[in-house]
C-alpha cells in the first residue's frame, strides 16, 4: 500500500507514549540499523522522491516521501 501520510513520530496521550514509525526499507534497500539508514539515503538527493517503508502498526506500508535539503 502507498500512502502520503508521511511518517509518524511519538505521540503522547495523557497516560502513555506511542512509538511512532520504524523505518524497516528505503526503495528496494532494507533498513536494519542506522548505518544502513544513512547510507541508504546517501545515495539520493534532494528534491528527489523516495519510497520509504515504515513499520506501523505491526505492518509494512510504503510512503512517497520527498527529500528536502535541511539549513
Amino acid at each position: 500500500m502507498v500512502g502520503s501520510t508521511g511518517l509518524r513520530g511519538l505521540s503522547r496521550t495523557p497516560d502513555r507514549v506511542a512509538l511512532g514509525d520504524i523505518v524497516a526499507g528505503i526503495g528496494g534497500t532494507p533498513v536494519n540499523n542506522y548505518d544502513d539508514f544513512y547510507n541508504t539515503l546517501d545515495e539520493h538527493h534532494a528534491g528527489e522522491d523516495v519510497d520509504v517503508k515504515p513499520l506501523r502498526a505491526g505492518h509494512v506500508v510504503t510512503v512517497r516521501l520527498p527529500l528536502v535539503a535541511v539549513q
